[in-house]
């Protein structure tokens, strides 16, 4: 299985171009020890960006900048896992790429930083807005993301790069902490809005 979960994470970041060390530092996180998870809990109107609420499968939804493409996902893509797509309007390079994959049953998100550590080491759990998630980094790839579990099995990534253009990382890891469950009344107005 760790073969599959490393593809995955791969399409992730040739779409998307230190993971919790580097996003830590740029949101309010609760922790007392060491051995604490992380929690963070976003707060919109505290983003460096002006953004939208824009929901993706199994009910989830992310905060990303206004000025972002929402990209159509190629038949390649899709088979790949990619769900998602999101992309700077300019030439930055900047983006972002969801995947989703049915894991077995057994998974927990434990099992899968445990995973995940094996081939990128650093990895971290936390949780962003009542979601567990393993924060990771591919140092290789200029790429951070984090992983995460839905209800029925499936394991979703959110991927966003290059981490190598520091203007990046702070609106990466925002992107990423803003992972939350979807209003999907809120959410699906702001989407329509947006596209218009």
């Amino acid at each position: 299985m760790n073969k599959k979960l490393v593809a995955l994470l791969m399409a992730g970041a040739m779409i998307a171009g230190n993971a919790m060390a580097v996003m830590a530092d740029e949101t309010e996180a609760e922790t007392t020890d060491s051995s604490e998870v992380t929690e963070v809990e976003f707060d919109e109107t505290t983003a460096s960006y002006e953004g939208t609420w824009v929901p993706f499968e199994a009910g989830f939804q992310l905060y990303i900048p206004s000025d972002w493409n929402i990209m159509e996902v190629s038949e390649e893509n899709a088979a790949n896992g990619i769900v998602f797509q999101s992309g700077a309007a300019d030439d930055s390079g900047w983006n972002m790429a969801v995947t989703a994959t049915a894991l077995p049953e057994e998974y927990d998100i434990e099992t899968l930083a445990a995973e995940l550590d094996a081939t990128y080491p650093g990895v971290q759990t936390a949780v962003f807005n009542d979601i567990e998630v393993a924060a990771y980094a591919i140092e290789d790839q200029a790429v951070m993301g984090i992983a995460f579990l839905d209800a029925d099995g499936n394991m979703y990534t959110v991927t966003a790069g290059p981490t190598s253009d520091e203007e990046f990382t702070q609106v990466g890891s925002e992107m990423l902490y803003s992972l939350s469950i979807a209003d999907t009344t809120e959410a699906e107005t702001e989407a329509e809005t947006a596209a218009e």
